[in-house]
Formats: structure tokens, sequence, C-alpha cells
């Protein structure tokens, strides 16, 4: 599952992390300490958002 020159504590640290992250219909979830569900977007989805917020924001004239 790891590459060879991943080390004991690297390895422990993923593994910590990677319980909080489930993949449902396509779409990867990230579950946070409290409970809250919240949608990982693909990197061009975050690209567009970010885009989105500026424009509507009017920091792009």
């Amino acid at each position: 599952m790891f590459p060879s020159a991943i080390s004991k504590i690297e390895r422990d640290k993923i593994n910590h992390q990677i319980i909080r992250f489930f993949w449902k219909n396509d779409v990867l979830f990230c579950v946070w300490h409290d409970g809250a569900r919240y949608i990982v977007l693909r990197p061009n989805q975050r690209t567009y958002l970010v885009w989105q917020i500026y424009k509507e924001l009017e920091h792009f004239e």
C-alpha cells in the first residue's frame, strides 16, 4: 500500500488522517471532528469557486 521509502511514523500519520475521508457516489467527503461532513472539491472545481467568489466581490475589474 505504501512505498517502502515511507517511515512507520509517516504511515501512522497517513492512516490516522485517511479514516476521515470516504467516497459516496463519486464524491469525496471529509468528516470533521465534530461529525460534520464536507465535500472535498476537485482541483478544477476549487479554481472555479475561487474565481466566482472574486468575481462576485468585484475583485476583477
